[in-house]
């Protein structure tokens, strides 16, 4: 049961399930085929041979850029160099007393609870713009999110945003200083642009 608008199939995804195959990367070359069926060419990695798909349908997911470490830094990084980059983040962390995570949406509610829980004994506090975590959520899963962060011990700043971050701190909005070793931006995620 899909609908059509302007030339797009819309479909629930779980009526798909069984029916897909999920691929990243890059897609070079897109081609309708004469049987109406799409050709699509995939660059996986920057280091590695194309891969041509035949489908039905395509879904191009663009994703949301926002920065590291939460996101690589290097969007045609192999999958060595993230696993590099990851753990690097990871150690950075252990080795911290004191985390700020710069966002209250979902990334940064998830962000400062998997510290939170993963790494206890650590200083997080999390910084959001808005006046309620994870403004797309229910007020019921906004409550249940702040509940949980304050249970672990996460200091939560709403209507406050992150204006300075000198060495070891970070200034908000209010004037606020904060101690930050490490600094997670998980704030003003747009769509990415095709190409």
């Amino acid at each position: 049961a899909g609908s059509r608008a302007e030339g797009v199939l819309v479909k629930p995804l779980a009526s798909l399930k069984g029916a897909t195959n999920h691929v990243q990367g890059a897609v070079t070359a897109l081609e309708i085929l004469p049987s109406g069926r799409v050709s699509t060419t995939v660059q996986r990695c920057p280091s590695a041979a194309s891969t041509t798909l035949e489908s039905d349908m395509v879904v191009l997911a663009t994703g949301r850029p926002y920065p590291g470490p939460v996101r690589t830094i290097n969007p045609t990084a192999t999958p060595e160099a993230r696993r590099g980059e990851i753990q690097a983040t990871r150690k950075s962390l252990e080795q911290a007393e004191s985390v700020v995570i710069e966002g209250g949406g979902l990334v940064g509610v998830e962000m400062a609870a998997e510290i939170a829980v993963r790494m206890p004994g650590k200083n997080v506090s999390l910084v959001s713009r808005s006046p309620v975590l994870i403004p797309d959520m229910t007020p019921e899963a906004q409550q249940t999110a702040l509940d949980f962060l304050h249970r672990k011990g996460v200091h939560v700043m709403l209507n406050e945003s992150v204006v300075a971050k000198p060495t070891g701190s970070v200034t908000t909005s209010s004037g606020a200083r904060l101690p930050a070793d490490v600094v997670i931006s998980a704030s003003g995620a747009v769509a990415a642009p095709p190409g």
